[in-house]
């Protein structure tokens, strides 16, 4: 019997180039706005811990704006800052609740929650409509086998 011919698969043909769109970047609705209090903070504790930025070069100032701000996030300047800025709005949310109350208008409690940010949405997997989400399983999973699985009814090594 003559031996079968062994087809060979034709190469993939070469993918047309695509063409790059260059993104437009405008920075200026952030160069319009006004710095945020944290920004603001930003800007002493850099004063305060790193130096004066108008002594030093913008390149210097540009790398290192970046690479400074966690270690601003982290610090406690920057904890205690917030800290007095959401006591502050607490204060000012407690003090207008008691003024509409005392003006005998009983919708104080629902204008304080209205003035409260909506809650965050979780990174988490959102079950799909209409079902509930899945318990959790009460026994955990058997580990994963390692090496070679013996085959079906053979014996183990």
């Amino acid at each position: 019997m003559p031996a079968r011919a062994r087809r060979v698969a034709k190469p993939a043909p070469d993918p047309e180039p695509e063409e790059e769109l260059e993104v437009e970047f405008d920075p200026t609705p952030w160069l319009e706005k006004d710095l945020t209090p944290t920004m603001k903070d930003y800007v002493t504790w850099w004063k305060d811990v790193v130096g004066d930025p108008d002594e030093m070069a913008s390149d210097v100032l540009i790398t290192l704006g970046a690479r400074f701000y966690t270690y601003f996030q982290k610090s406690q300047f920057n904890i205690d800052s917030r800290e007095a800025r959401r006591a502050e709005r607490e204060e000012t949310r407690a003090a207008r609740a008691a003024r509409a109350s005392a003006n005998g208008d009983g919708d104080a409690e629902d204008e304080a929650e209205e003035d409260e940010a909506p809650a965050r949405p979780t990174r988490g997997r959102k079950p799909a409509a209409g079902r509930k989400p899945a318990a959790a399983a009460t026994v955990p999973a058997k580990p994963a086998a390692k090496g070679r699985r013996p085959k079906a009814g053979a014996a183990a090594y």
